[in-house]
């Protein structure tokens, strides 16, 4: 009996070391847990900062869209004006051109005339 006892006390050893080690694995696997939990609030943080900072970037995106053709506007619309006022003018120079062709013209009928009754 005494045999028996001993084998019993000998399991009981083996089994509590046993469960100490379970122990020990367990706590270390809850220290890992816990460091990848707060790795994970880190990583949530920082990709909560990143669409801040992408929310950020397509404010200024938008705006600078805005100014960019506000400014384009303006100076498509500077250079039409300059286009139609550089027309005006050539039309101006176009008449005022016909205008001394057709006296030239005139005068030149009064020359001919002029000199075929001096002959």
């Amino acid at each position: 009996m005494e045999k028996v006892l001993q084998q019993i006390l000998e399991e009981l050893k083996s089994l509590r070391a046993g469960q100490e080690a379970l122990q020990k694995g367990q706590e270390a696997q809850g220290r890992r847990l816990e460091r990848l939990e707060k790795g994970q609030e880190t990583l949530r943080a920082e990709i909560a900062e990143l669409r801040l900072g992408q929310e950020d970037l397509q404010n200024q995106i938008t705006r600078l869209e805005v100014r960019l053709e506000t400014e384009a506007f303006e100076k498509i619309g500077a250079l039409f004006d300059g286009f139609q006022l550089h027309r005006e003018i050539l039309e101006r120079i176009e008449k005022k051109i016909e205008a001394h062709d057709a006296r030239l013209d005139l005068q030149e009928n009064e020359i001919t005339f002029l000199r075929s009754r001096k002959k």
